[in-house]
């Protein structure tokens, strides 16, 4: 996977990479969430070689991290790349060019996940497995979507389970599809797949497992509606721009759909809020046929926040406030 960021900033280049290359920076950069830390000892000498070991917290986990710098280019460019931590691959690209009398700084970062794998833990007992048959039902996709895929590279982030846990759903190819854990089939979901946007996103509201209510985002809130009686409650009150329930954001990704998941029973919604204050700001321009438009976005993933800045919440059926659980958001 690739992602690539860049930063105009009113200083000269070479005030610009003394302050980006010097390791005792590293933590004014990174987002405060993340609860950077440097392990190795200071001064660090930063050149082509440099190993620097250092510690992050994601909702409280602690996950320790190691790279090296593989090119030192001062002032243009410096690379560094994992050697020990959470992914299978990093490559770290900075570069710093003279623009507009200032300095443009680009991040191009070169990433794979150590495992390709969705997993489906039981917190009762504190097993996993994994969530379906993946190279079976990568078989079964390419032949029902006409692709090519493999159970390593499957064309998905994130899974939906029926509530019996007998079937996933998805989106890929423009379209949505449910298919059975075993891998034996996967079939389009024509309705769903008329709310497929930008990113193969699922429609506005997620339907509860006994399809009796729907969940929704309004005014940066988390409401859910009675599908019979068209009665609409709001369960949260707090959220405003930038700070918003169920925000569907990673940053390479949006859309105005919800993020959250329904408990078996249809009785609770387990979702986050999301704090984007502060995160840089990021403009889009369409390039469908006609008048362009332009929409804002909160660029969540600037600075290396790849991680989701919420809090893990649980709604008990649209009564009062929600109360904190203790959970991880956006990791396998």
């Amino acid at each position: 996977m690739h992602f690539e960021s860049e930063l105009w900033l009113p200083r000269p280049r070479d005030e610009v990479f003394a302050f980006f290359s010097n390791a005792a920076n590293l933590e004014a950069l990174t987002p405060p969430w993340l609860h950077f830390r440097i392990l190795t000892a200071k001064p660090i000498t930063m050149r082509e070689g440099t190993v620097i070991d250092y510690r992050i917290r994601v909702h409280g986990i602690p996950i320790t991290w190691q790279s090296a710098i593989t090119v030192w280019d001062p002032p243009h460019r410096f690379l560094d790349a994992q050697r020990r931590g959470p992914y299978r691959q990093w490559v770290h690209t900075h570069s710093f060019d003279e623009a507009s009398g200032g300095t443009t700084v680009g991040d191009s970062v070169e990433f794979l996940r150590r495992s390709g794998m969705n997993v489906l833990f039981d917190a009762e007992h504190n097993t996993r497995k994994p969530a379906f048959d993946h190279a079976r039902l990568a078989s079964a996709l390419s032949k029902a979507a006409g692709g090519t895929y493999d159970g390593a590279h499957l064309p998905f982030m994130q899974i939906e389970f029926s509530a019996d846990l007998k079937t996933v759903s998805f989106n890929a190819a423009g379209k949505h599809w449910n298919c059975d854990v075993q891998g034996n089939q996967c079939a389009s979901d024509k309705a769903a797949a008329a709310g497929v946007g930008r990113g193969g996103a699922r429609p506005l509201q997620v339907p509860s497992p006994d399809k009796k209510r729907e969940a929704f985002i309004r005014d940066y809130n988390l409401w859910v509606r009675d599908v019979a009686s068209g009665k609409e409650t709001q369960l949260t009150t707090d959220g405003v721009k930038d700070f918003g329930y169920a925000t569907d954001n990673a940053g390479w990704t949006s859309s105005e759909r919800p993020i959250l998941s329904w408990s078996p029973d249809s009785k609770k919604i387990a979702t986050y809020q999301q704090d984007q204050r502060g995160a840089g700001e990021m403009y889009l321009v369409s390039t469908k046929v006609g008048h362009p438009e332009l929409k804002y976005e909160s660029c969540t993933v600037c600075f290396g926040a790849f991680f989701d800045a919420g809090e893990f919440r649980e709604f008990k059926g649209g009564r009062g406030l929600p109360h904190f659980l203790k959970g991880l958001v956006g990791l396998s």
